[in-house]
């Protein structure tokens, strides 16, 4: 009589060290004090990485030009991923903004901005190499002109993911 020994197949288990994300898609709903709709293609630029197997951050800087006014904006987020593959998958964020707001196309008396906000979104990796997308939305409160503003922000990019290593597990 023989036995057949049989053993675990390996796991490819895949990480990153961070993204680097171009996001050229960003919209705003302004809900008070009086309600518009904003679409905006824009140029924004993102750097997230991971600081444990759930918690991340995010910097940010974009240009978003509207019709009537453009936006200079840093941004700086905590993001709590769902599952313990950070950078990828899907996750919620605290975010804070600061910046500017001029005339169109950043000419006039600039104005302070300052913003604190909610989003939940996700990053994904293709099969592709290292090449990412992301997508999310949530709500922004933001103080300007001495106007305080609630938007619904929604935003897709596209991007790197950055410091790929395999490990095979048994």
């Amino acid at each position: 009589m023989s036995q057949v020994a049989t053993g675990q197949p390996a796991s490819f288990h895949a990480s990153y060290s961070g993204a680097l994300i171009v996001t050229p898609i960003n919209t705003d709903i302004l809900f008070a004090p009086h309600q518009d709709f904003q679409p905006v293609l824009s140029g924004s630029i993102e750097y997230s990485f991971p600081r444990s197997d759930r918690l991340g951050y995010e910097f940010s800087a974009g240009y978003y030009p509207y019709g009537d006014r453009s936006e200079a904006i840093a941004q700086f987020g905590l993001r709590r991923f769902f599952h313990s593959r950070a950078p990828i998958g899907s996750y919620w964020e605290m975010v804070t903004q600061g910046g500017v707001v001029q005339g169109p196309n950043l000419t006039g008396a600039a104005e302070p901005l300052f913003g604190l906000g909610l989003r939940l979104g996700s990053m994904r990796t293709t099969r592709f190499g290292d090449f990412a997308f992301e997508y999310g939305g949530g709500p922004t409160l933001v103080l300007t002109g001495g106007e305080t503003q609630l938007r619904a922000n929604f935003f897709f990019g596209l991007g790197w993911m950055l410091g790929h290593e395999v490990a095979i597990e048994q």
